[in-house]
């Protein structure tokens, strides 16, 4: 009886051998998360709210170029053609011009970028006057951080004992998660790292690019780790990580998915996307923090972008774009 019973499990188990065999497999997905990351993005994009950026006589602003946020909640835009500084709701709305007051006569020329620092205060690229200005929340400069050489020459060995930071038209300037201020000091060709006092901490670069590492650095994002993501005139991405140097790049020159034409503002959202203006070819285009490309966006809403310029995140991840020639803000609300 039990090798009867052995003999009949025997060939019921040799039944089920023979039927999966003859029964294809099917292969298990992979979930392509670049694809969900494509839809996620997709999706955030239609939540957005189109602002004409004006001033308070319903003008447009004359290459509104840079963006930062206060705690108390107000947007600051940079008006570079009109060398002006406006506040803004962070819903984009008009309430009053941002007032620059000098001890003496003096003003902006052409500001490119502002950013608000952990003591309280704000540091401004004041490009063409090649300086960065240091200055509290009524607009006072407290700092002006410029060359010693009235002749603007870079001094290399200045930098030996930290005197004289010598900016060159910088233009971006952001503040990393730490506090640190980092300046693209564009005709330098390097990064600088300034303290809240405005004193020379770190550079990387140098201005004649004889080493290949950075070629008119135009805008700085820093993520969790501290490391630095750099747009240059090379039409590339640059990772940098203080003690290493370049450890990635990404881009290159063309129109192409993941290629750019003089690559502007760039900013990280949600700690894992890496949001760069393209401008030349009027797109927004996004990457994973390796420099890996998910997708480009030429349209928000129903605008056709013309000269995407600057790109920022505030503290509830909503993200804000700049273009510069239709003087339009976006606003991509996080949900």
């Amino acid at each position: 009886m039990i090798k009867k019973m052995i003999s009949i499990a025997l060939l019921s188990l040799s039944i089920l051998f023979i039927l999966n065999g003859c029964t294809p497999h099917q292969p298990v997905k992979d979930i392509d998360k670049f694809a969900l990351q494509k839809k996620e993005i997709e999706k955030r994009f239609k939540h957005v709210k189109v602002v004409r950026l004006a001033d308070i006589n319903n003008r447009p602003l004359s290459e509104p170029k840079g963006l930062t946020f206060t705690p108390d909640n107000y947007l600051l835009i940079v008006e570079s053609e009109n060398n002006k500084i406006h506040r803004h709701d962070t819903e984009g709305n008009y309430l009053t011009e941002f007032t620059i007051k000098f001890d003496q006569e003096d003003f902006l020329s052409f500001p490119e970028s502002i950013a608000y620092s952990p003591d309280k205060t704000f540091f401004i690229s004041d490009s063409s006057n090649s300086r960065v200005l240091k200055v509290n929340r009524y607009g006072k400069v407290l700092k002006e951080i410029k060359s010693d050489d009235p002749t603007g020459l870079f001094m290399e060995s200045k930098l030996k004992d930290g005197a004289g930071i010598n900016l060159n038209l910088p233009s971006g300037i952001t503040i990393s998660p730490k506090g640190e201020i980092f300046i693209a000091d564009t005709y330098n060709n390097r990064i600088v790292q300034v303290s809240l006092s405005g004193e020379l901490m770190w550079t990387f670069g140098d201005t004649k690019n004889s080493q290949g590492k950075l070629f008119h650095p135009r805008d700085i994002a820093v993520d969790l780790k501290g490391l630095l993501y750099v747009t240059d005139d090379e039409n590339q991405v640059k990772i940098i990580k203080k003690k290493k140097g370049i450890i990635g790049m990404f881009g290159g020159e063309g129109s192409g998915p993941g290629k750019f034409k003089r690559p502007k503002g760039l900013t990280i959202w949600h700690d894992k996307y890496i949001v760069v203006c393209d401008p030349l070819n009027q797109r927004i285009q996004f990457f994973t923090k390796e420099g890996i490309f998910i997708k480009s966006i030429s349209k928000i809403g129903r605008v056709n972008l013309k000269f995407p310029y600057a790109v920022k995140t505030d503290v509830f991840q909503n993200l804000y774009i700049i273009d510069k020639e239709l003087a339009i803000l976006f606003k991509v609300y996080e949900f």
